[in-house]
Parts: structure tokens; C-alpha cells; sequence
């Protein structure tokens, strides 16, 4: 037993200091994130076709912003904004999408492999950074079907004429966790109309006659 406290707190403080982000424990952590990112498979992150390239771009982007630098996991645990994306996705149904297309139980279990008191091989860094990605890139994708729909018109009628709306969400996402509102963020992004509300009240409805 005091083997694994003393082997959890060495590792936590060596993953700690990686994260301060200072000095060169900081480089050697923003080099890794970087290289990461640039070797990354973008499918495997985005599995939207439709908007794969551009968010892979925008999360090329946050990354870059932040000179590599984590968003959502410290040396210890998942920060608060973590807990509020995986929330948001979890309530995903009440806009009519799937809670499985944003990969909260993947995430979930990546938590647990990372942080769970189990935890025991020499990957952890990679583990973190993989996390993080994973994090990032359902807050991108999911917020690009809140602001632009999840479906291309064009795909149902080739005569649809469609122009999805546009947002700098890796910007909007740096707000967002600077912040602290990352849940709000995304329910600002929804449609305001009141024919949106109404088709909303409706899912509603009929969800709860089929539950």
C-alpha cells in the first residue's frame, strides 16, 4: 500500500510540474503536444466527413493559441470545464443529437485509464495529451452542429442552396475556458427562433411518450 501512494504521488508531481507549463519540464510537454498534433489522424477525431478539414484546422488553431499548452486535465485530475462538456453532451438529446456521436464514454473511460487509482503504465503523458485531443475536438464537433446543423442539405437534394453559418470556434472555445463557462458556451450557440423552440418542445413531447 505505502508502495502505491508513494509511486501515485511521484508520478503526480512529476506530471505537476510537466504541466506548470514553465521552465523546461513546460517545453518538454508543449514539444510532445505539438508533435502529437501534428501526426495526428483526423478521423479518428472527427468523424463528421462534412466538417472534418475545417475543424481539424480549428483545433490545429487552439493548440497553436495556446502554445500547446492543455486545456482540460492538470497533473491530478480533469479541470471543472471537463465535467461541464461531458454534462452538455450528455443533455446532446434534448436538441435532437446522440450523445454517442460526442464520445462521452470514451472520454469517461480515457478519465479513468488516466486518472483512476489503477493507473499504472508509463504512458500517462500520451494518455493526457490523448484526452485532451479527445476533448477538444467533441467540444469543436459538437458545437459545429449546434451553430451550423448536423446534416448538409445538399447531401438529401443536390438543388438545396445552402451557406452553413461560420464561427472561429477555436477562439470561441479559448473564451469559453478562460471563463469557465464551456457548458454555456455551448447553449449559447443554439437557435433562437421560435420555430426552433416549438420542433425543441415537440422532441420533448414525443420522447417522453416513448420513454
Amino acid at each position: 500500500m505505502k508502495k502505491k501512494i508513494a509511486y501515485l504521488f511521484t508520478w503526480t508531481w512529476g506530471v505537476a510540474a510537466l504541466l506548470a507549463g514553465c521552465g523546461k519540464s513546460g517545453d518538454e510537454l508543449a514539444g510532445r503536444t505539438q508533435r502529437a498534433l501534428d501526426s495526428l489522424t483526423t478521423s479518428r477525431y472527427f468523424a463528421d466527413p462534412d466538417v472534418r478539414q475545417e475543424l481539424r484546422g480549428e483545433l490545429a488553431a487552439f493548440y497553436q493559441n495556446r502554445q500547446y499548452r492543455l486545456a482540460w486535465v492538470s497533473g491530478e485530475k480533469p479541470l471543472a470545464q471537463a465535467e461541464d462538456l461531458l454534462k452538455s453532451i450528455d443533455r446532446a438529446y434534448q436538441e435532437g443529437f446522440q450523445p454517442d456521436d460526442y464520445n462521452a464514454k470514451e472520454i469517461r473511460s480515457l478519465q479513468q485509464k488516466v486518472f483512476g487509482a489503477n493507473a499504472r503504465d508509463n504512458n500517462r503523458l500520451a494518455d493526457l495529451i490523448e484526452l485532451d485531443f479527445r476533448m477538444t475536438a467533441n467540444y469543436l464537433t459538437y458545437a459545429s452542429h449546434l451553430f451550423s446543423g448536423r446534416t448538409n442539405p445538399t447531401r438529401l437534394n443536390k438543388d438545396w442552396l445552402s451557406k452553413p453559418r461560420k464561427k472561429d470556434l477555436s477562439a470561441y472555445l479559448e473564451a469559453a475556458i478562460g471563463n469557465n463557462q464551456v457548458g454555456q458556451s455551448l447553449a449559447d450557440l443554439l437557435p433562437r427562433s421560435a420555430q426552433y423552440t416549438n420542433l425543441r418542445q415537440q422532441l420533448m413531447h414525443y420522447a417522453a411518450i416513448g420513454a
